[in-house]
């Protein structure tokens, strides 16, 4: 189908946005923290959401640990790989959304802070993987959010201009990578960060859940912040 809408594109983050992963990402970090004689709470383990497991790492260390970065972050992956997928759910209306977004045209990235191969075994978990195209991880890029390069690279992979692309993500991380990529950038109310913590990172519009922009979308109500 040839989409009539302004957009060819849309580049997802997984956590949050399409998946509830929360839980088991807490209890990962929290295994990994404690296995490593690291003492870290659960606050601060949340505020660090939407960043790549390395990046989370560095921020959970004391300074006289930082070389310890790496080990952390890939216990805490493994962790989560072996331990933790069965607390993994799909957002309820999630698998709708995609079907319509394919639907009207659009090509389909997700853009993970996660290393590529847990994002494969999540979407293919919750049974999301065959709506989408593109898969970037954090290996496929130098810098994870919110640096712009993992959504330009997704968007660069589908083939689109920025101004064809949107990205969807529910931190203020994802905002402020969608707007230095120069693309359309939602914010979705479906993760740990509150309306007023997206509100005041600017995103182009604030959604409370993919179906809601879809609706946005195919009745082209957009450019616009929602308030509540």
């Amino acid at each position: 189908m040839v989409s009539s809408l302004k957009f060819k594109a849309i580049v997802l983050d997984m956590d949050g946005t399409l998946v509830d992963s929360s839980e088991a990402h807490l209890k990962a970090w929290s295994k990994a923290a404690e296995k490593l004689g690291v003492h870290v709470s659960e606050s601060k383990i949340k505020s660090e959401f939407g960043k790549s497991s390395y990046d989370m790492a560095k921020a959970f260390l004391p300074p006289d640990r930082a070389e310890d970065a790496v080990q952390f972050a890939e216990l805490k992956d493994r962790i989560f790989m072996e331990e933790c997928l069965s607390l993994i759910k799909p957002i309820v209306g999630v698998a709708e959304a995609l079907k319509g977004f394919k639907e009207v045209g659009l090509g389909i990235a997700v853009a993970s802070s996660n290393p590529r191969r847990l994002v494969f075994e999540v979407l293919n978990l919750t049974n999301l993987l065959g709506y989408v195209d593109v898969v970037i991880g954090s290996e496929d890029v130098r810098r994870g959010k919110p640096h712009p390069d993992m959504v330009e690279e997704a968007v660069r992979r589908l083939n689109v201009k920025p101004c064809e692309a949107i990205y969807v993500g529910d931190t203020v991380y994802d905002v402020k990578a969608g707007k230095a990529a120069g693309v359309f950038t939602v914010a979705v109310l479906t993760g740990a960060a509150s309306r007023e913590e997206l509100e005041n990172s600017q995103p182009d519009m604030i959604v409370e859940n993919l179906k809601d922009l879809l609706k946005s979308l195919t009745s082209r109500c957009y450019p616009f912040v929602e308030k509540a």
